[in-house]
């Protein structure tokens, strides 16, 4: 089943970095089959705001508050969403209560809030929103802003994963694999990150292509281990980018190749946030792929890395 969800741009929090282990990633996932929003003019004034804050109806509330969220021709401008989003929840949207769980969730256009996050995401929640149950549900797992509660995230994950969530069902598979409130068991952990994956979840495809690198719950095959780790690199997921600079350089699934090996390192540590574990790592390795290559090989790489990003 895939889930369909109106208007935004989804933003599921997810449990797993498969190099930083149980670090919260946020990123906004696109949702399969996402209906398009009633069409409004786009505002270009504050009255037109003051109006739809004064006299608009829940939906232009929220469409307006998903327009200056993602700067959909206009400035964006996360506080206005922010008001917007609140004024639409109030009214009963379940979506956006779920957009602003996730504003306090991160602190974007309001205050950062973990139990603010919670209250809104169990509101939008207790109404059938998959993406707020999923978030929920890393809430309980974690601990933030209400008691770690294993039990009660599997519920929460797993109903929405049922539902048909991708990041839902790649974090279901993580706690699978990881054990997190449930035997580990890694064939369950492979079924819901190949659920993840089929739906083209650049994690999911990651996180599967681990499980196949490894042989767990399944046969082992770096080929597939490579195939996976590159459908998701090809997304812009700094984890799987290394995962290739990893695989040429040490020939695992495909032939052993530096200026490919060169190539994706660099993109990992482009895609990298400075501070993460993706960015040190793949800086070591450019370092000693360095010494392995001509100067050509490395000028090669770059110039393909370039091109990469380009067509992005």
């Amino acid at each position: 089943m895939v889930l369909q969800t109106p208007n935004i741009i989804s933003h599921v929090i997810d449990m797993n970095i498969r190099i930083v282990l149980l670090a919260l990633f946020y990123s906004f996932i696109c949702a399969c089959s996402v209906v398009p929003p009633r069409s409004i003019s786009p505002p270009s004034s504050a009255p037109e705001f003051e109006n739809v804050v004064q006299q608009g109806d829940m939906q232009s509330q929220l469409e307006l508050g998903e327009r200056y969220f993602e700067g959909k021709n206009i400035p964006k401008d996360p506080a206005k969403a922010a008001i917007l989003f609140r004024l639409a929840a109030d009214k009963g949207s379940a979506v956006a209560q779920a957009h602003l769980g996730y504003c306090y969730d991160i602190g974007i256009g309001v205050e950062q809030s973990d139990r603010l996050a919670f209250d809104w995401y169990e509101k939008a929640a207790k109404q059938g929103n998959a993406i707020a149950e999923s978030n929920l549900g890393t809430m309980y797992a974690s601990g933030r802003g209400v008691p770690q509660n294993y039990p009660e995230a599997l519920r929460l994950l797993r109903k929405a994963a049922e539902a048909g969530l991708a990041a839902a069902q790649r974090n279901l598979g993580f706690a699978f694999e990881r054990g997190k409130g449930v035997p580990v068991d890694d064939a369950e952990a492979v079924k819901w990150y190949r659920m993840a994956a089929d739906q083209g979840d650049a994690l999911g495809q990651h996180d599967l292509g681990y499980m196949y690198q490894r042989g767990r719950g399944i046969s082992q095959d770096d080929k597939e281990a490579f195939a996976l780790n590159s459908k998701a690199a090809n997304q812009g997921l700094p984890d799987a980018a290394f995962s290739l600079c990893y695989f040429y350089k040490n020939g695992i699934g495909v032939q052993v190749n530096y200026i490919q090996a060169y190539k994706w390192c660099s993109i990992a540590k482009t895609r990298g946030d400075v501070n993460s574990v993706v960015f040190e790592v793949a800086s070591d390795e450019l370092v000693d792929l360095t010494k392995k290559m001509p100067p050509e090989q490395i000028a090669k790489a770059l110039q393909e890395a370039s091109i990469w990003a380009v067509e992005q």
